[in-house]
């Protein structure tokens, strides 16, 4: 029998069973080609899984065999009979999903007309599935006139053949977009899928992949590393000096009460070294392995060769008259100093905010070990 897309939602020669039982949210029927028999494995239809159509006159309901199975009363004769012909036959149950409108082979959510018993099933029909999809998918998607619509091909439908499934980009990406399932479920690949299909497009995609597992896998791809590079990747560098002091706390994430305030006196001290070392007016005086910065305004700082201060004897008065002075140039919501230094620095603030023999310096505390 020939068919088209338009006129293959029933075919006559794939049916199933009839309706037997109707329920709010299912089907029940029998499944009389069901049974793999001996010689018949090859040729049953009818299994769990399989999408199904069923004829309910103006519509079709779209439904999913879950259940297959043989009634009660005939089980005792199933072992007796499945050598040879058998008599018995299964019967099967159908979850409802949508309803296909036949006048326009669209595809609605929900179920819109009941089945009833008598109704035939028939073996879904994977072109003509798949065009009542995309029929109600692609509605009322805007395009030139006698261009085709831009789609996002994602696969085929599990169960069924030749259902191809593809998405208007503007309702794949037009809000959130996730992927969920189980270890092994297909999540990567779904993703490579999707990439794939936006480059094949002419679209872009910025892929950020902690764990590699798309290295090399995406074609076209220009891949960029912030570790060791490989063949054909760029090493890439990340700019912490364009990152904000609260996006700086937000990945450390210090406690309140004792490491974020140590972590905010470091980053004012690596400030204050970039301000010195940034004004013109003053020529460092090395000093063994430190370099004493003067200017009359607050008087004396040391800082250490890798620049980062050693508050330890330090003068307090004209450590706070310097950062005083420098209170513009420290001034900033950036983390525009040496974030490599910042570890050191924080070391370097463990003091005690006095000397007990000399007021007016710093003095170290005792390292724990």
């Amino acid at each position: 029998m020939a068919k088209d897309d338009r006129s293959a939602l029933i075919d006559g020669e794939k049916r199933l069973g009839t309706v037997t039982k109707v329920s709010a949210s299912g089907i029940e029927l029998n499944l009389p080609q069901a049974l793999a028999a001996a010689g018949r494995r090859g040729i049953a239809r009818g299994t769990v899984g399989d999408f199904v159509f069923i004829d309910c006159d103006q519509a079709v309901i779209l439904g999913r065999i879950v259940e297959v199975q043989i009634p009660d009363r005939n089980r005792p004769a199933l072992e007796r009979q499945i050598e040879r012909e058998p008599s018995v036959e299964p019967v099967g149950r159908v979850q409802l999903l949508a309803t296909i409108r036949k006048t326009t082979q669209t595809v609605v959510r929900g179920v819109l007309v009941s089945p009833r018993v008598g109704d035939g099933v028939f073996e879904a029909n994977g072109p003509a599935l798949s065009s009542s999809i995309q029929a109600a998918l692609f509605g009322g998607v805007d395009v030139q006139d006698g261009a085709q619509p831009i789609a996002v091909s994602l696969g085929r439908i599990s169960g069924i053949d030749d259902a191809e499934i593809a998405l208007p980009p503007e309702k794949l990406f037009g809000r959130h977009c996730g992927i969920f399932g189980a270890t092994g479920g297909g999540k990567s690949w779904t993703l490579a899928k999707l990439v794939s299909e936006v480059a094949r497009l002419g679209g872009k995609a910025i892929v950020f992949d902690p764990t590699g597992e798309f290295s090399g896998k995406l074609p076209g791809a220009v891949e960029y590393v912030f570790t060791r590079a490989e063949v054909g990747q760029t090493l890439v560098r990340f700019p912490s000096e364009r990152m904000t002091e609260l996006s700086l706390f937000a990945l450390l994430r210090p406690t309140g009460q004792s490491q974020g305030p140590t972590m905010r006196e470091a980053i004012r001290s690596l400030r204050l070294v970039r301000a010195l070392r940034n004004d013109a007016a003053i020529v460092p005086e090395q000093i063994g392995q430190r370099q004493r910065f003067f200017k009359e305004a607050f008087g004396t700082v040391l800082v250490e060769q890798d620049f980062t201060v050693q508050k330890t004897g330090q003068s307090i008065s004209e450590y706070n008259r310097a950062t005083a002075h420098y209170s513009t140039a420290m001034a900033s919501e950036l983390c525009d100093f040496d974030v490599a230094l910042l570890t050191d620095q924080i070391v370097n603030e463990c003091i005690f905010p006095s000397d007990n023999r000399n007021p007016g310096f710093l003095a170290a505390r005792p390292k724990l070990r």
